[in-house]
């Protein structure tokens, strides 16, 4: 009978280590910020924790993945439209790949442009150079 309860309690214990570790895993995406910098268009990809990710590009049409290790979405990520001459639209979806969660953005292009992908705390930060934007004019007011 001991020996019983101590399996049943080893067992109890270490599929909650197991749930644990894995809850603490995930990266849970909060946020896709966009921001129009002077020289270039700043996308900062926030999740909960310190990202592990891939990054490669496509063509026709131009696109960059950002695939983020153990990364889930927010239920409102969804869409995020842009249009500014160079990045069209930002969109993302969770899915597995070989028993691993996987949150994906795909930042889509109207045209080629150059851009660097560095990790910043718990943030992603694509830069993607401004040179062709077409960023509205801002129009000043009269008094």
């Amino acid at each position: 009978m001991h020996r019983a309860a101590i399996s049943v309690v080893l067992g109890l214990t270490a599929l909650l280590l197991t749930a644990t570790a894995a809850f603490a895993g995930e990266n849970r995406i909060q946020k896709i910020e966009v921001e129009e910098g002077p020289n270039n268009t700043v996308i900062s990809i926030v999740g909960t924790t310190t990202p592990t990710f891939t990054v490669f590009k496509l063509l026709d049409p131009v696109r960059l993945l950002v695939d983020i290790a153990d990364g889930k979405m927010n239920a409102g990520a969804g869409l995020t439209m842009v249009r500014n001459g160079v990045v069209h639209d930002i969109g993302t979806l969770t899915f597995k790949s070989h028993g691993r969660q996987i949150g994906r953005v795909v930042i889509g292009f109207d045209r080629e442009a150059p851009y660097t992908v560095k990790a910043d705390g718990n943030r992603i930060r694509v830069l993607v150079d401004g040179t062709d934007r077409t960023l509205p004019k801002l129009e000043k007011k009269r008094a």
